[in-house]
């Protein structure tokens, strides 16, 4: 059943669902599978009608063979799990009013849905913004210098389609995010009025007295908001794996696909500046090695963020001073501290790795020592024609 929250980012549903990202209805289940449709005709015609790749270097062939074809498969994917998970899709935005409720209604918090939705449309404006005047530079470098044309232009949408999965994923992880900082707001002031009282109330029935005064002018207990707050992460918990089953193998097929990307590119631009290949191809590397950076690193930024809130709440369960005279609070705050143990958040892709910053440094390692081996293949090459013609 969809509420407020949902109407409220009804704006970025409508986005994702024109790139066939969330097929809520029959007419864009059939979208989306004639958008997998098109992407299974391009594979064809890349390698059947249309020359994609035209190098006289049998390395620089298979690289880009490589990356042409891991695009293809990272935007199948993705289309295929958009289609696949369209009802855990509908379920995160469902798990999202129910916070929301118990936000505003029990704990009665203030949801401002307006300030958040100006600042998610101001940050993925900027990235939408970036990334096109990067592809546009892009496409106009090989249309004036006319190489790898057919490449290029096949790879359009697939490209497009990948980086707004990307975009989609942030989205869920800055609403995860958000409720978690109102929910570290809320018990950080809970605690303060706590660790106020417990200072002045000497006694557990006057604590019980003022517990009950309260009840009646229609704020709850301690105990109950702890409770509440106790009910609110295990939602967000449930959120959480909901993006991890939406977005698993999409994420895996994407890290993968960015990480051959980058390297060849990498390659390509060696090769570049080594004028091996045309100093064009040097502009054109940058421009596809510029994009995945500015994903992968937003991507590994929201994930950590909202890991560091969940840390948050476990630092603030940690900071509550313990009643002697009130078991079944210490009981509750205990299984609290052990829920957030236990059900850490954390965004993974399928299981294989988490989005975050130390993915960053293990890619950029590895892309480093396969650039050295490419590298030394291509300068032995070079050695032996050079010695072939000197012969």
């Amino acid at each position: 059943m969809y509420n407020v929250f949902t109407e409220e980012m009804n704006f970025f549903i409508k986005v994702f669902q024109l790139f066939g990202l969330f097929p809520s209805n029959f007419l864009l289940k059939v979208y989306s599978l004639i958008c997998f449709g098109l992407t299974i005709a391009t594979f064809i015609c890349a390698f059947t009608v249309i020359p994609v790749l035209e190098d006289n270097n049998s390395l620089s062939l298979l690289v880009g063979g490589l990356v042409f074809v891991g695009v293809l498969l990272t935007h199948l994917m993705n289309v295929m799990q958009a289609f696949t998970s369209r009802n855990e899709q509908a379920k995160i935005y469902q798990k999202f009013d129910e916070i929301d409720l118990l936000l505003s209604n029990k704990l009665l918090v203030k949801v401002d849905y307006k300030s958040l939705r100006r600042r998610l449309i101001y940050k993925y404006t900027l990235i939408f913004i970036t990334l096109a005047f990067i592809h546009v530079a892009s496409i106009v470098s090989v249309t004036i210098n006319k190489l790898f044309f057919n490449y290029y232009v096949l790879l359009i949408l697939p490209v497009a389609i990948i980086r707004f999965r990307c975009i989609q994923n942030m989205f869920y992880v800055d609403l995860i995010k958000s409720k978690l900082h109102l929910m570290n707001t809320k018990l950080s002031d809970i605690i303060n009025r706590n660790d106020d009282k417990m200072a002045f109330i000497l006694f557990a029935d006057k604590l019980q007295k003022r517990d009950k005064k309260r009840i009646e002018n229609g704020t709850l207990s301690f105990y109950d908001q702890i409770m509440t707050l106790k009910q609110i992460y295990g939602k967000i918990f449930d959120v959480c794996n909901l993006i991890n089953d939406c977005f698993g193998w999409s994420l895996l097929f994407i890290v993968t696909q960015f990480f051959i990307e980058f390297t060849s590119n990498g390659y390509w631009l060696f090769l570049a500046l080594e004028k091996v290949l045309e100093d064009s191809i040097a502009t054109q590397s940058v421009c596809s090695m510029l994009p995945i950076t500015i994903l992968l690193t937003t991507m590994a930024y929201s994930c950590f963020q909202c890991s560091a809130k969940a840390q948050q709440t476990g630092v603030l369960i940690h900071k509550i001073e313990r009643d002697i005279n009130n078991d079944l609070q210490n009981a509750l705050i205990r299984e609290f501290s052990l829920q957030l143990i236990h059900e850490p958040i954390e965004i993974s892709a399928n299981g294989f790795f988490s989005i975050n910053f130390t993915l960053i440094g293990g890619m950029s390692a590895s892309t480093v020592t396969y650039l050295v081996i490419l590298i030394q293949f291509q300068l032995s090459e070079i050695k032996k024609t050079t010695n072939s013609t000197t012969t």
